[in-house]
């Protein structure tokens, strides 16, 4: 008597059958097809009561049937006959992307500013649907609603606002980038606007500001910007608002960062004609054990090892997404035993590995570390 299991994988099925009562039964032989009574395949499993069929097509109804041989080679007629219809594979959505927006600073009433969108696309190369860019300003009197020029399918566009002609300060604008599909359809960018005085030309100004960053707790960063105006120039950084005593080069160095450093971090650049404030980025500090930590009220990240987000993916292909520290290196690995794993690839955090060899195994694990 053939009986069904329930499904090892979306494309699996496991069959168990009562063995022959006949003593002369020397192994057991499985046919099957998507006809019923008419099996175009047939293996050989053995003296076994069980077996695994795997490789089956997405959303297709099987039929399957069991007969026994002897050692002569002589066969039984078939067994019973038992159906699966296997799911429909649902490949999960990859998230759109959108490459990183660098922070702006602009004098007040300095017209029209365009900004170059890049890296714009549905998730991968086998998704196709029609994507949205949209952009909102957190301060609509400083900046106004920007304007984005994009047209999907395309990887580039471009992002037009203005700034006021009379007021001063900062605004943070958003970029969404929408693929449409139910879930993990959304990624988004955001940059700083950072609108002052159109004074002095000798005053300070910054052609290259601060960005947000992460870092593993124990290690070192060195954080600088760049100026132009009339030198010399006097350098005084500040965390969170606060200023650190001593700090008062072009170049910010944090040696062993532990979690109380961190927070956001900006600096104030002055010389005869004035000074200019840096926009604050924020440093994230990742703690090499579990668990959360917390700084100043501020959650500053989980811990250094990696998430995976795992899904079955058609084609005998498992997908694993891994998120963990922005920008670092993960190894993923795989066993079968959870004992002995072999490194299947390096990539930076996050990213989507994909195991095209999945339908080999049983069972597989996968797991990630930070080298």
């Amino acid at each position: 008597m053939l009986s069904l299991l329930p499904a090892l994988a979306t494309q699996s099925v496991a069959l168990i059958w009562k063995p022959s009562p006949d003593t002369n039964v020397a192994g057991y032989r499985i046919y099957y097809s998507t006809v019923s009574h008419s099996y175009a395949t047939v293996i050989s499993v053995g003296n076994v009561t069980n077996t695994a069929i795997s490789n089956l097509a997405d959303g297709t109804t099987y039929f399957f049937a069991a007969t026994t041989t002897d050692s002569a080679g002589n066969e039984s007629g078939f067994s019973n006959e038992a159906s699966f219809t296997t799911a429909i594979a649902v490949i999960p959505n990859q998230s759109p992307t959108l490459d990183a927006l660098g922070n702006l600073t602009i004098y007040q009433n300095a017209g029209s500013q365009s900004v170059a969108l890049s890296g714009i696309a549905a998730g991968s190369s086998g998704e196709n649907q029609v994507i949205k860019v949209t952009a909102v300003s957190s301060n609509p009197n400083l900046i106004s609603k920007p304007t984005v020029n994009y047209a999907s399918p395309n990887t580039t566009g471009t992002l037009i606002f203005k700034p006021s002609a009379t007021l001063t300060g900062t605004a943070f604008i958003t970029v969404t980038v929408n693929d449409g599909a139910k879930s993990n359809n959304i990624v988004t960018k955001k940059f700083a606007v950072t609108v002052i005085a159109a004074s002095n030309p000798q005053a300070p100004r910054f052609s290259r500001t601060l960005a947000d960053c992460y870092v593993t707790a124990g290690q070192t960063i060195s954080l600088n910007v760049a100026v132009t105006g009339k030198a010399p120039f006097r350098y005084q950084w500040k965390f969170n608002g606060n200023n650190l005593p001593g700090a008062t080069s072009a170049t910010l160095t944090l040696k062993q960062v532990q979690a109380n450093q961190a927070g956001a971090y900006s600096v104030a650049v002055s010389n005869g004609a004035g000074t200019t404030n840096s926009v604050p980025a924020i440093l994230s500090v990742y703690p090499t054990t579990v668990g959360l930590m917390a700084s100043n009220d501020r959650v500053i990240g989980g811990t250094a090892a990696a998430k995976l987000t795992s899904a079955m993916q058609a084609n005998g292909q498992f997908t694993v997404t891994v998120t963990g520290i922005p920008g670092s290196n993960y190894v993923i690995q795989a066993s079968s035993d959870l004992t002995n794993w072999t490194d299947l690839e390096t990539n930076t955090a996050p990213f989507v590995f994909t195991d095209s060899n999945a339908s080999k195994f049983n069972q597989h694990f996968y797991r990630a570390y930070l080298p």
